[in-house]
């Protein structure tokens, strides 16, 4: 059975779970054992996420060893509907940040969650 490449791991949807405290946010990746990272902002700690995920990866396929793959290879998809003035003022918030509004509304509802 032939293994999937670099990107197409990376294309899976691994389960991030995100733990906020007065020291930042840390993040780890509960498939991939020791694959985790840590920094102040949480606008920050997604591309951080991405990076611990291909140098995991990357090593694994290097070293001949498994890549756990997510229990549900599919991202649950969140159909979240906005009054026409919170999504204007969302869309400039994101436009502010030069984030697209799915990774801002992340970064927001991360925040909320982890405080």
């Amino acid at each position: 059975m032939a293994s999937k490449t670099l990107e197409e791991y990376l294309d899976l949807a691994y389960t991030v779970e995100v733990i906020h405290n007065e020291d930042g946010f840390f993040a780890r990746v509960a498939e991939l054992p020791g694959c985790m990272t840590w920094t102040d902002t949480i606008e920050a700690l997604w591309p951080m996420v991405e990076d611990a995920k291909r140098a995991w990866i990357e090593d694994a396929l290097e070293h001949g060893d498994t890549v756990p793959e997510p229990l549900d290879p599919s991202p649950e998809l969140v159909l979240l509907r906005l009054p026409d003035e919170l999504h204007t003022q969302v869309k400039q918030q994101a436009r502010r940040e030069g984030l697209p509004m799915d990774r801002f509304l992340a970064s927001t509802i991360a925040r909320a969650v982890g405080e």
